[in-house]
């Protein structure tokens, strides 16, 4: 499912019903906030592409996506991860924070991975 280059502002609980969803595309929206359990309905999602927002603070919108294998966070404005943010994606392969506002990265940041 691809809602690229639209103006996505807040990402909420649109997702019931689509469990056999494998790639979710984001990017180039405005998105600023996720609410927590938006993505939870996703038991199948493999890739997960959010770059090109304006997210700050990275949330714990992970939980429920342990088949999840691929994240892209890149080129958006974070700052902030939240403890234990990464920590449900037991099969994260690949991991793109690139290009964001990260200043320094605490001891917790990559645990469960």
């Amino acid at each position: 499912l691809s809602l690229n280059k639209n103006s996505i502002r807040v990402v909420g609980n649109w997702f019931d019903g689509l469990e056999n969803l494998s790639k979710l595309s984001l990017s180039r929206n405005k998105i600023e906030h996720i609410e927590r359990g938006a993505f939870e309905p996703l038991k199948k999602l493999q890739t997960l592409s959010l770059n090109k927002n304006s997210i700050q603070v990275v949330g714990n919108w992970f939980d429920g996506l342990e088949n999840m294998t691929k994240l892209s966070l890149s080129r958006n404005k974070i700052e902030h991860i939240v403890i234990g943010a990464f920590e449900p994606l037991q099969k994260l392969q690949f991991l793109e924070l690139d290009e964001n506002r990260i200043h320094n990265i605490e001891a917790w940041f990559f645990k469960g991975l």
